[in-house]
């Protein structure tokens, strides 16, 4: 967004009008990490084909990346979710060593 200031001035009582834009952030700006999404789950990193697995989904602190002293992402960078929790019963499973 835009801010439009009408600024009189004084010596020739004219009225300027000066647009400001707001500007990038100056290389020394303090940025704050953010986190990104949570990997997206695929079945076939489960660690089981069925009865109930496990599965780790990650993501990064670079939404943004923390920058010239801002705060670093707080919380865990995994975490471990079920997966595959339907019946085995019925299925044939085939394990290959």
């Amino acid at each position: 967004m835009a801010v439009i200031y009408i600024q009189k001035a004084l010596i020739t009582k004219v009225c300027v009008m000066m647009l400001l834009i707001p500007h990038a952030k100056s290389e020394g700006d303090k940025v704050d990490g953010g986190w990104t999404e949570w990997s997206l789950l695929s079945d076939s990193d489960c660690s089981e084909p069925c009865g109930g697995g496990e599965q780790t989904q990650v993501r990064t602190c670079t939404n943004p990346k923390p920058q010239n002293g801002g705060k670093d992402c707080e919380g865990d960078d995994h975490r471990t979710v079920r997966c595959n929790e339907e019946s085995c019963e019925g299925k044939v499973l085939l394990k290959v060593r």
